[in-house]
């Protein structure tokens, strides 16, 4: 008995510790993380992806009826935004600004880390959110509503991969401050896949032959591919930004897969 309490205690602080460092959730208020749950964060990271995508979801749901659909998607992203304190929106910026500045190995790395909006990085989140908001606004309510909550969390699944495939920046770059986070385990893999792809399954089972699943499946991870390229011959390692990074143009590129299926 006493095994299973520290198991699921151990499960809480970890999917805690997620939610902690990953959104602007004030839950270091009430706990701390641990070192050894810092390092085990990643492993519950598509479940930030449930969360923001369901808040996202709940936006859109309430507000289309009496604002339409683009003023909801609107009001959704904001809301996100300010859910997540914009972590994805800001690494996406500091990786492009780093490319557009010609910036690589532990410059570029200390670039990211210190970085503060530019004219490249607004430009590339304005981008961003623009393609968000027309994918998103393209369908009706019901399946932006779905797809903002597949999106985030299968987003999530494949780039937060990039931690097996590459090491952490950290080690080469000591201004860097993101963890190098444990590769998962065969049992933690299964977990990350099922709360990752669970989303994503029932999006293609609502829309019922609608949307292409090949391309909704394999598109993304093409990206995170090319992406996972560059960064590891850019910067030699990941970082949060340049995982962040990664999550959000998988997600753009699910939700214009959806879009353009509908």
């Amino acid at each position: 008995m006493e095994e299973i309490k520290k198991y699921i205690t151990d499960i809480i602080r970890r999917i805690a510790t997620s939610f902690a460092r990953f959104t602007a959730l004030p839950l270091t208020r009430i706990f701390t993380p641990s070192p050894a749950d810092e390092i085990k964060a990643m492993v519950f990271w598509p479940f930030v992806g449930w969360l923001s995508g369901a808040v996202a979801a709940v936006v859109i749901l309430l507000l289309s009826p009496w604002t339409g659909l683009p003023i909801a998607v609107g009001v959704a992203i904001g809301v996100r935004c300010i859910l997540l304190a914009m972590r994805s929106e800001t690494g996406l910026a500091a990786l492009f600004s780093a490319i557009v500045n010609k910036k690589r190995g532990t410059e570029a790395l200390e670039h990211m880390e210190q970085y503060a909006f530019d004219a490249p990085g607004a430009t590339i989140v304005a981008i961003a959110w623009a393609l968000l908001w027309w994918s998103l606004s393209a369908m009706d309510a019901p399946s932006a509503a779905i797809t903002i909550i597949a999106a985030d969390a299968y987003a999530r699944m494949i780039s937060g991969q990039s931690i097996q495939m590459m090491p952490c920046a950290s080690v080469r770059a000591p201004l860097v401050t993101t963890p190098p986070y444990d590769r998962l385990g065969i049992a933690d893999g299964i977990v990350y896949f099922i709360v990752g792809i669970l989303p994503l399954a029932a999006l293609l089972w609502i829309s019922g032959g609608n949307v292409r699943w090949d391309l909704l499946i394999f598109a993304p991870c093409l990206v995170m591919y090319f992406m996972y390229l560059l960064i590891w011959r850019r910067f030699g390692g990941y970082t949060d930004k340049t995982i962040s990074a990664m999550q959000l143009t998988a997600e753009l590129v699910c939700c214009a897969v959806v879009a353009l299926s509908i």
